[in-house]
């Protein structure tokens, strides 16, 4: 059972007995002049069991509707998930994007499944700065060459730890070893070391470790060493060292 379809049987199946006496109702006309009571009790405490699919599904998208009228996103998100209407939950999206929730926007678009919103706004993210949405966005779709894109982006402005993120996710070792490189140059040691580590780069480990001990950064040098599985050197710092946690 995936995500979304625990989360509907979650709501469906609470219960609150008091609430239907008002659901008693056969045609799909007659419960609309409910809908406000309904939206007042809460979706999370409507039990709707006693209807057919079809009619529950009209009841949620008139609910939703009401939700969406009154500004509440979010629970008009949910009706409108539990009413599998894919459409209106695109429009939730936008909704959101438009008050500037961005990040609640690509959630609402993942559960719509609607890849081009995904990839119209992940492109925006990325163009605007705000990298960790567009990270979010692209992942959502699987495309590996708006990330590849995202990287070499984030890459070329200094964004380590984004940049770091987007290639370990597509395993790319090639740019994870440039990401080392360019931070170890930088003296940004943490992420050579997090980079050249993922690359399991022995070698550019040891470089690492040697920089940071000529720097007095012994922790750093110590997991570096540890990572390259340099005894000599791990043994060094320990015995000459010892008691000293200097770190960047």
């Amino acid at each position: 059972m995936d995500e979304r379809t625990s989360f509907a049987h979650q709501v469906v199946a609470k219960l609150a007995e008091e609430s239907a006496p008002l659901l008693q109702v056969t045609d799909t006309t007659g419960f609309r002049k409910l809908v406000p009571a309904l939206v007042q009790k809460g979706l999370d405490h409507l039990n709707l069991s006693m209807f057919s699919a079809e009619m529950r599904t009209t009841i949620l998208n008139a609910v939703a509707d009401e939700y969406l009228r009154r500004g509440n996103l979010h629970d008009a998100t949910k009706a409108f998930l539990l009413a599998g209407n894919k459409v209106k939950l695109t429009a939730v999206g936008q909704d959101f994007e438009r008050i500037g929730l961005v990040d609640y926007a690509i959630e609402t678009y993942k559960l719509a499944d609607d890849n081009g919103r995904l990839l119209t706004v992940g492109t925006k993210c990325m163009e605007d700065g705000r990298f960790s949405s567009a990270i979010r966005a692209f992942t959502a779709i699987n495309s590996a060459e708006m990330l590849g894109r995202l990287g070499k982006e984030c890459f070329d402005k200094g964004k380590f730890d984004y940049a770091f993120e987007i290639f370990s996710t597509l395993s790319d070792g090639a740019k994870l070893s440039e990401v080392g490189e360019r931070c170890l140059a930088e003296g940004q040691y943490s992420y050579a070391i997090k980079a050249f580590a993922t690359v399991r780069d022995a070698e550019k480990l040891n470089r690492a470790g040697d920089r940071c001990l000529r720097e007095g950064l012994l922790r750093s040098a110590l997991e570096a060493y540890t990572l390259a599985k340099n005894d000599m050197m791990i043994q060094f710092i320990h015995e000459n060292f010892a008691g000293q946690t200097t770190v960047i």
